[in-house]
């Protein structure tokens, strides 16, 4: 019985937040006087929804959540910084898919193999829906996720937002768990090992470009900074 008391006092206590008090990191709880006017400065916390006034940053510094210590932005990286990145990850991106992936040598024989003609293959084994998967997570989705970035990037060298604006932006948020170029590569590993006592297996420009498009593509998404997007919308105006 005590314990069911505790776990709704805990209750009680997290619902009696009123949504009107927003806080600053590091101050004291303070009502929001004008919405209008404090609407860029007001962020919703990932975990427990909070909102608070987050306030400007610091050079490469961040904020945390005053309830659940949660990082609730981290300072904007420069855009020009992000496009460099995301087109040289476009470009790896392409290298690697249309190159060779791995080379066996078997018997003084040797068959290469690439991962549009691994598509192709599971589609003549009738895997149709693995093909696909293949297909969409790591290519079609990586490609559609780095153009629409490169699109929205384009034009913040002249402070200008592209046509359709919130609905590509949107589209980058929505599709980004589909990309699962580490998840191939893991696999790729896992096949190495299990095939290295049959055959030499000697990796290609394909493999070598899939591992640097891992790190290329962690470095674009820490660089791509939305909220630093969006806040270049007006407010009363639209986006598109």
């Amino acid at each position: 019985m005590t314990a069911f008391v505790e776990v709704l006092s805990l209750f009680q206590r997290v619902f009696r937040h009123q949504p009107t008090a927003l806080r600053t990191p590091g101050r004291e709880p303070r009502p929001m006087q004008d919405a209008s006017a404090d609407v860029r400065d007001v962020v919703a916390c990932p975990d427990c929804d909070l909102l608070q006034h987050a306030g400007p940053l610091p050079d490469r510094g961040h904020t945390r959540c005053v309830r659940c210590g949660s990082v609730l932005q981290r300072s904007a990286g420069d855009p020009r910084v992000a496009l460099a990145l995301a087109s040289t990850t476009l470009l790896t991106l392409i290298i690697a898919n249309f190159n060779t992936i791995i080379a066996l040598e078997f018997n003084g024989q040797t068959s290469t193999a690439t991962l549009l003609g691994a598509t192709r293959q599971l589609v003549h084994q009738q895997e149709r829906g693995m093909a696909l998967l293949v297909l969409v997570t790591t290519l079609l989705v990586p490609l559609a996720e780095l153009s629409a970035m490169i699109y929205l990037l384009l034009p913040r060298r002249d402070g200008r937002l592209p046509p359709g604006f919130a609905r590509v932006l949107r589209v980058v948020d929505a599709i980004e768990p589909w990309g699962m170029v580490e998840v191939f590569v893991l696999g790729v590993l896992v096949a190495f090992v299990k095939l290295s006592h049959v055959a030499h297996i000697v990796p290609g420009v394909g493999m070598w470009s899939f591992g640097v498009l891992m790190a290329l593509t962690a470095a674009t998404a820490m660089n791509f900074d939305t909220r630093s997007l969006w806040c270049n919308v007006p407010v009363t105006g639209t986006a598109g």
